[in-house]
This record gives C-alpha cells, structure tokens and sequence, in this order.
C-alpha cells in the first residue's frame, strides 16, 4: 500500500517510491538542461478506478473493468513543462513543474492508459512517484466551523506563523475552495491550515473540515524540503564523499550547485543542504534525492564553472578579508551570548575559513569556504530578546538586556590586584530606558584609607545585539497606526511628528502637560494587542494638572480612532493624547544653569570621579527616591540631618549627579534608578572631600 507518513514536526510528506530517472543534456554554456521524465512511467492510483472510453462510457483493460487503489498503471502521452495553470501537476526532484496531459469530458479529467481508455483523474495521486498537485480543491466545512486569521507575520523560513487567533464562525457556508495551506506546531504534533480562496488571509483547520482535499495543494514556505531517495552519500566543496545519510532522510536544499568529481571526472549537479549540526558544508546530488515541497532553488553556477574552479588558482582575497572580520566578532555580545551549538558552528567555520586560506584549495573550495563562514556569522544571535522597538523599551525589557550586557562585558574587564586597584563593568539603561551604556569604573585607595574613583568611562552599546525587532502583527483594526510601525511612521506624518517625543534627553528635558490633561487606559492590555491595534481607550477620570510631567518611560505613539496618543509605562500602563503633551527644554532655563553650574564646579578636579559631596541648605532636608517606572515619588524615603564634624568630608554623596525637572521643581539625582534624589533648593553640589 502507497502511503504518506509523517517525517518532521513542520510537514508531513512522502512518498515510499523512488522519482523517476530522467537523462540530461549538456547545452553550449555548459549547464545540464534535465529532459522530460521517461514517457513509458506510471499512474499510481488513490481509489478504485472505471476505465472510460472517450464518450465517457465504461469499458475494460487488460481484462479489468476496474482497477483496484493502490494499483500501478502505465500512461501514455508526453510529460511537459508547466507552462499554464492547469489543475493538475507535480514537480520533479529540483522542484520544476510538469504536467502529464489530460482530457476533459463533462467536467471532469481523465489520464489516457491506452487507445481509446482512460482513468479519472481525481482517481491517481502520483505521476512516476511525484505526488500530483491540485490547484482550487472544493472542501466542506463542519457545522459552526471556525475561520482563523493568523496573528504576526508569517515566516516562511521555519515554515509557521507565531499563532493563528479565532475571528468568525462559519454559519451557512455548505462549502469552501482553498488553494494552499501551512503547517504550525500544536504541541508534540502540527496542525494543518487551509487558505481560503479569495480571501487575504482567512484559513481553516483541517479538524473543522467533514472532506478533505483529494489533492495537495501548494505549500506556503520558503523551506524546500528534500528526502534521500536511498541511502546516499554527502559530499564536501571538494566533491568528496564525506559522510552518508539513510533513505528517507529529510534535508532543506538551500542551493543547487555544480561540483567538480574527480572520481567520475566530471561535473555533477548537486544541493547544498542546511544543518546546523554540519561543522562543514555539505552536498549530495540532486540524482540522489526526492523533492518534496517548497519552491525550487536558484542554481548557484554551471557544470562548465565547475570545472574552470576547480583546476583555476584560488584567489583568497575575499576570504581574507573575512576572517579577519570575524576574528573580531569573537569577542562581541553578537558571539559570546550566542547559544553553544551557534557559536560552535561559527567555530567550525572560522577553522574551515582559515585552513582553507592556508592551504593550496581550488577556488571552489574558497569560494565554499566564505559562504559557509558568512552564514554562520549572520547565524549568531547573541540570545536577543524580542522587542516592538529599538526607540523605547519597557523595564522588564532593560533588566533582561542590561543583565546580558553586564555578563558579556564583566567577564571581559573584571579585575583586581595585589595592590588593592580593581576594574570593573556593568551595563546601564539609561536617558529613560532608551540608551545603552558601558561603565568601566577604575578604583584604588589613598594613603589614608579612603577608597578613590580613579577612573569612570562610557561607552555607547549597540542595543541590536542584545534585541531584535518582533514581526509586525496582522492590524486588527485598518486605521490603527504605531509609532512602532516604520510603514507608518514613513506615510504618516503627524505620527512621525509626535514619534519625536519619545526620544526626549532627560537630562536637557522633559514631556508635560500642555493643559489639564485626561488619562485613558485599556482593559487587559497585551503586547500583541498594543501591537496589532485590538484595544480600545477610556478615561479613567484622572487628570495630570498642567506643566507636570505625563511620566518618564513613554511610547510608542499610537492612532487609533483617529486620535494619536502617547503610551506611559506604569504598573497599569496609561495613555494620554498626543497633543496635550509638549516638550519642556528645561536646560534653556536661568534656574536650570544656576544648578548646573553648581554641580560643574562640584565636580572639576574632584579626586572621587563623577561623584560630589551634598552640603546641606537647611539642618534637616527630605530625600526622595525614583519608582520602577522612572518617576520621582513624592513620598519622601528619609530624613537627612547636617553631621556636624570637624573635618572636610561629607556625609552625603552623589554618583553620577545630573539636573532633572519633575512637576515644575528641579532636583539632583544619580544615573541609577536606585540613586536618592534631592530637591536642588536643598543642597549645594562641593567637591568630594577625604584625601
């Protein structure tokens, strides 16, 4: 019995039966043109079968009046190229389309066996083995089935959507045409969708169908999946049999290329497979596969190019050039916080990369070699996070990014020695949780005792290699519009416009209230909700009085109903319109430069690096703190009191000082969310003291 089974969790698939074979000929270019299949192949048929005359009247064959499922008969005809969109075809073992001709009579398809009979076609499901595509298959719906729409974007390389969310019921709908499907993961098993005709992006699951489709129907993917037609060898860039893999082994062919084969003398076609458990790049020839889905492959060169690469001098420039580059990625977040095996393949490709620079290898070898050593470096993620967007990030997005940074950086620069100096390096998000940084903070002692900052130093971190951008969400609502967005942002221009607010200096400036400013907030809002448009807004009765900050983690601008709003982290995250909300460039203010030229003069020459003494204004003084969210919170932490001493220290310090605004009110406060903060009118900014 001729069966499908499944072979992966993405798709299942094929056939026990091997393609079959097709000669070749070589044009002038050098390039092996495949001919059509062999003519004298056979029909495999699904069901039992009638034979048919051509007006449609039974007859019989081969003494049979019908033929049994499962049985095998010879066709007659010429398999063809696909050239039109006929209902039936299949695709041979590099994905080409062909089509073994059929007569139609009455509506229905029928593949001629012999003169004058013929065999429904709806009857056959392979043609020599290839299993028979079908274009538009009718389907019927159980009663009160479900349409599905799939949320995110489709990602056609791992061949799945990141889930599919329930829209309609299906109520009086007797049947469906659809014309292509995928596959998504549903535990330890895959469920298939089917995509409905007509429509954008509405699929139903296979559950929800009484009748099946007869016929495969295209699959939606990018993947091309190929099986070992037996048990087979792979080869390496030298055409070499390497290794071997058994029948049936399910492979992706991301390439079809010539190699040279100095055992057959002779240029072979081959697909270079993907697998990410290779340490080199591997091939096996395309005579030695089945093809199972996925669009066909580009052809990487000719048989001719083969030959001419293998005997031609290596020219190593490029492949220098690389190494070298990714010598230096070695020691990036990009590497280091990659998982083992995708460091351990960039390893094995760098190795790869530099023997073959170093030997005496073909130009094909070197041409391999750079493309497997690209790979693998496009490969490393660095164990990114997910995030909506690289302009402003939500609090439990920074801990998680700040915590990679510190690991990566304070195994690099941590250090001590004997004579009490010690480096060392954390990762900070700072400017309202829009910028990243390196701190690498040098320490020592005096001769006293004291403890000294001898040298404190920031650099700016690339926030892509510790975050990647999430796939845009499928809008729920076509008006909905995000700063998120770069569509949007690109052909809105009062998006764009209010977008400038998140990327406020908190050190220069703050956002407010232009008026009495209401707040709106979401019923159980999600990040794919935020993403996709599906929320709606009501006030909540709260007001922010005018000039007082709106908050400090803000974005993205979204549109929705027509109106723009700015979107405030908090622990019920709220949102205010866009156009109540200003820009306070504080930093222009007369009273912002009398402060900061307190703390300037604070901290020049200051033997304790970027941190100043506090002298008192009054004897008693409030201290403030920074919440979760960046905000200043009025409940006031402690209670300071003037120590009063004989020496020239303080007992109050600042780390990393700067000037922030916040309700109207200026205050000096340190770089850390954990750094107290002080009302500007009650301190004054001297130099650190204890030498």
């Amino acid at each position: 019995m001729r069966t499908k089974k499944l072979i992966s969790t993405v798709v299942a698939l094929s056939s026990v039966v091997l393609l079959a074979s097709m000669s070749n000929s070589v044009n002038a270019d050098g390039i092996v043109h495949p001919k059509q299949p062999d003519q004298t192949g056979k029909l495999y048929l699904r069901a039992n079968s009638y034979i048919y005359t051509k007006s449609g009247k039974r007859t019989s064959y081969a003494g049979k009046w019908k033929l049994l499922k499962d049985e095998s008969v010879k066709y007659t005809g010429t398999i063809k190229p696909l050239t039109k969109n006929y209902k039936y075809y299949f695709k041979d073992n590099q994905a080409q389309k062909y089509w073994l001709p059929y007569r139609t009579y009455h509506k229905y398809a029928y593949y001629q066996i012999a003169n004058n009979k013929y065999v429904k076609a709806a009857n056959v499901s392979e043609v020599n083995g290839n299993y028979i595509i079908a274009r538009d298959q009718v389907v019927k719906p159980k009663k009160g089935a479900t349409i599905f729409t799939p949320n995110g974007q489709y990602n056609k390389e791992s061949y799945s959507w990141p889930n599919f969310g329930s829209s309609q019921k299906l109520t009086s709908i007797k049947s469906l045409v659809v014309d292509s499907y995928v596959e998504t993961a549903d535990g330890n098993h895959t469920v298939r969708y089917y995509h409905i005709k007509g429509t954008s992006n509405q699929y139903i699951r296979d559950p929800y169908l009484s009748t099946l489709p007869k016929f495969d129907v295209e699959a939606e993917t990018s993947y091309t999946a190929i099986t070992a037609a037996k048990a087979t060898s792979l080869y390496d860039a030298t055409g070499k049999a390497v290794s071997s893999v058994r029948k049936n082994h399910l492979m992706q062919g991301i390439e079809r290329i010539y190699l040279w084969v100095p055992a057959d003398n002779q240029a072979e076609l081959f697909y270079r497979i993907s697998d990410t458990q290779n340490s080199i790049p591997l091939y096996v020839k395309v005579a030695d596969v089945r093809y199972e889905y996925g669009p066909s492959v580009k052809l990487y060169n000719s048989a001719k190019d083969a030959q001419t690469t293998f005997n031609k001098k290596a020219d190593k420039t490029e492949l220098e050039q690389l190494i070298k580059s990714a010598d230096s990625v070695r020691s990036t977040a990009k590497y280091l916080n990659s998982t083992y095996h995708y460091r351990a393949n960039f390893d094995s490709a760098l190795k790869l990369a530099k023997q073959a620079a170093q030997a005496k290898s073909s130009q094909m070898e070197i041409d391999q070699a750079v493309w497997f050593l690209q790979q693998e470096l496009n490969s490393l993620q660095g164990n990114q996070i997910t995030v909506n967007s690289y302009d402003h990030f939500t609090n439990d997005e920074a801990k998680k990014i700040t915590q990679m940074a510190t690991n990566l950086y304070s195994a690099k620069y941590d250090k001590s020695s004997k004579d009490g100096k010690r480096t060392s390096a954390r990762a900070l998000m700072i400017n309202h949780n829009t910028k990243l940084v390196l701190e690498i903070t040098e320490t020592g002692y005096t001769a006293s005792g004291y403890q000294t900052v001898d040298k404190q130093t920031y650099t700016d971190l690339k926030l892509s290699d510790f975050a990647k951008l999430a796939p845009k969400a499928s809008k729920v609502n076509s008006s909905f519009e995000s700063s998120d967005n770069q569509i949007d942002l690109a052909s809105d221009a009062t998006l764009s416009k209010y977008a400038q607010l998140i990327k406020y200096d908190d050190r220069t400036s703050v956002l407010v209230a232009k008026t009495d400013t209401p707040i709106y907030q979401a019923a159980n809002l999600t990040e794919q909700a935020l993403r996709s448009g599906d929320f709606s807004l009501t006030k909540t009765g709260k007001m922010i009085n005018k000039g007082n900050n709106i908050g400090y983690l803000v974005g993205p601008v979204v549109k929705l109903d027509g109106n723009y709003y700015l979107k405030v982290e908090a622990k019920t995250p709220y949102f205010v319109r866009a156009n109540d909300v200003k820009l306070d460039n504080f930093a222009n203010s007369a009273e912002f430069k009398k402060y900061d030229a307190l703390l300037k003069a604070a901290l020049n020459n200051n033997y304790r690096v970027n941190e100043v003494g506090l002298k008192l204004t009054n004897a008693k003084i409030p201290v403030y703190a920074i919440d979760s969210y960046g905000n200043l919170r009025d409940i006031i932490t402690e209670t300071l009191t003037n120590i009063a001493s004989g020496t020239n220290d303080y007992a109050y310090y600042l780390n990393n000082p700067f000037i922030t605004k916040y309700n109207g009110e200026f205050y000096y406060r340190g770089l850390t969310s954990l750094s107290s903060v002080y009302k500007a009118t009650d301190v004054i900014p001297v130099k650190a003291q204890g030498k």
